[in-house]
C-alpha cells in the first residue's frame, strides 16, 4: 500500500528550504537598494559684534538640519565653551551635513 503524499514529504527539508529562500530574497532586496550619500560642506564665518552662535548657525543651516545639533557640533569643533559669547573677529567653521 502506498503512502499518501503528505506522509512521504520530509517537512523538515521543506521548512529549511523555505527559510533559505526567504533569506536569499531578503538579501537580494537589502543589497539592491541604493545607498545613502552623505555630503559634508564646511562653512567659515567671521564673527561680527553682537553675533551669537545660535544666530550664525540658524542662518547657515540646511533645511533638514536641527539648529540645536548644529550649535552643539560647532561648539565642539571650534572649542567654544559659551555659545552666547563670541569674540568679534574670530573665525568659526560650521560643518553642514547633507544626506541624499
Amino acid at each position: 500500500m502506498k503512502k499518501s503524499i503528505v506522509r512521504r514529504v520530509r517537512w523538515g527539508n521543506v521548512l529549511i528550504t523555505g527559510l533559505l529562500m526567504g533569506c536569499l530574497a531578503y538579501g537580494g532586496w537589502r543589497f539592491s537598494r541604493p545607498t545613502q550619500v552623505i555630503k559634508t560642506y564646511t562653512y567659515t564665518y567671521t564673527v561680527q559684534a553682537g553675533d551669537t552662535l545660535w544666530s550664525v548657525c540658524s542662518e547657515a543651516k540646511l533645511p533638514e538640519q536641527d539648529v540645536r545639533e548644529l550649535v552643539f557640533r560647532t561648539m565642539e569643533d571650534n572649542g567654544l565653551k559659551n555659545a552666547g559669547k563670541l569674540e568679534p573677529g574670530r573665525i568659526i567653521t560650521i560643518k553642514l551635513i547633507r544626506k541624499n
